[in-house]
């Protein structure tokens, strides 16, 4: 093989490392909230939904570390392979392999998922290139390949074995997925239906499992004690603040219980998801104890002056939804459907989760003025009380710090408040 030749094979297998390394990083970004660069755009332009999908996993593994394993083992092919027949016959293989699944994906994509995704458009665009400079580059092989295959027994052997593989690969990991959306589909959605949630709003939260929570329904407090800083910090906490009432939406229980709790949350925050399960545990295991209000504090420049950048450019539009569903009476149940399927939440808002409901018939109450303002409200309230991020708790007027409040100091401050035994700090 020539010099130039094997350079310009390795610059596009490093071309490919270097797309799913970026694509692994992109994966992570979106399930912690954050748009990768050139995601986000407009609805459709969805990497979230893509990424996020079980079509963006085989076998458990996302995409792009499939891509990592397979583009590797082309630069290992390419410098440790020293015939040019046998390293040109199985690059021509792969680039084939490659971009026939990348047709497949492309089609998934635009017809299962209705999303577009930038970040995976250009991974196509190398497997092609892949193909293409294989074509170019060993055409003179690829001319020869029914006289190479007669006589190369080993080059046969390897081409079998990886074919079989690829199939049992691509079979398994089939019916892994069919699994999978076969059990998203027959997954009940969380929380009361909309005439329980109507039935009374004061009463207490029992939305039931939700896939961002796991465990047994059990007791959450126990007799843990405080972690240190935390003990340091409620031994002089700071003075409680003023939240006016009527701004906020009660979650669980009313004005009248003797405990209040005021969760500030954007819908996109995974943190959020994380301090909504707990608060519902608390809210099983205390009753009619307590009052737990939701304010929205969207980290979206949209509707948050505070915010310069979309850190959750769905975030408002999602803020502003719940709040619609506050007016109807679902607010439980909305609350709950959008935390449970927070990775693929565009999704969601388009209808497109099997078993979900929608978010269309709130779409035109979303954009109302009145909504917005009532929005823009809550935004206004955590700007005064100095809210950082989310989520962000207080406890009957006390600001708990900022992040996830551990349960053990949420029990502890109840049972406080009730007059109860408290865990030692």
């Amino acid at each position: 093989m020539k010099f130039h030749q094997r350079v310009w094979m390795t610059l596009v297998c490093v071309l490919g490392v270097g797309w799913a390394l970026y694509a692994l990083w992109a994966e992570r970004q979106v399930r912690q909230g954050a748009t990768p660069l050139g995601c986000g755009i407009e609805r459709s332009v969805r990497c979230d939904v893509v990424l996020t999908s079980p079509y963006a996993h085989w076998l458990g593994v996302p995409l792009p570390a499939w891509a990592l394993v397979f583009y590797g083992g082309l630069l290992i092919v390419l410098w440790r392979v020293r015939s040019t027949e046998r390293v040109g016959v199985l690059f021509a293989w792969a680039g084939l392999g490659a971009v026939l699944a990348s047709a497949g994906l492309f089609w998934i994509m635009r017809t299962r998922l209705g999303a577009i995704c930038p970040i995976c458009y250009t991974g196509y665009a190398i497997n092609l290139l892949l193909l293409v400079s294989t074509v170019i580059g060993f055409g003179p092989v690829l001319r020869r390949l029914p006289e190479i295959w007669r006589r190369d027994r080993a080059l046969r052997r390897w081409a079998l074995v990886l074919s079989v593989g690829a199939i049992a690969l691509a079979g398994w990991g089939y019916r892994q997925n069919t699994v999978s959306l076969e059990r998203l589909s027959s997954r009940t959605p969380p929380g009361p239906t909309v005439e329980e949630d109507r039935a009374s709003v004061a009463t207490p939260y029992t939305g039931g499992g939700t896939p961002y929570t796991g465990g047994p329904k059990t007791g959450l407090c126990t007799d843990e004690p405080l972690p240190a800083d935390w003990a340091e910090f409620l031994q002089a906490p700071p003075p409680p603040a003023e939240i006016p009432t009527g701004v906020c939406n009660y979650l669980v229980g009313g004005p009248d219980s003797p405990v209040q709790i005021v969760e500030f949350i954007d819908f996109q925050c995974p943190i959020c998801a994380q301090m909504a399960f707990i608060l519902e545990r608390l809210a099983e295991e205390f009753r009619d104890h307590l009052g737990i209000q939701i304010c929205h504090f969207p980290l979206d420049p949209a509707c948050n002056p505070s915010v310069s950048r979309p850190v959750h450019p769905l975030a408002c539009e999602l803020a502003a939804i719940a709040e619609c569903a506050a007016v109807q009476g679902r607010l439980r149940a909305v609350h709950d459907e959008m935390l449970m399927y927070q990775p693929s939440i565009a999704l969601w808002l388009e209808g497109r989760i099997p078993g979900a409901s929608s978010a269309s018939a709130l779409e035109s109450c979303a954009a109302m003025p009145v909504t917005q303002e009532r929005v823009r409200r809550q935004v206004e309230l955590g700007l005064r009380l100095n809210i950082a991020g989310t989520p962000t708790v207080f406890f009957n007027g006390v600001l708990l710090r900022g992040g996830l409040v551990p349960p053990s100091v949420l029990c502890h401050l109840i049972r406080q408040a009730l007059g109860r035994p408290t865990s030692p700090g």
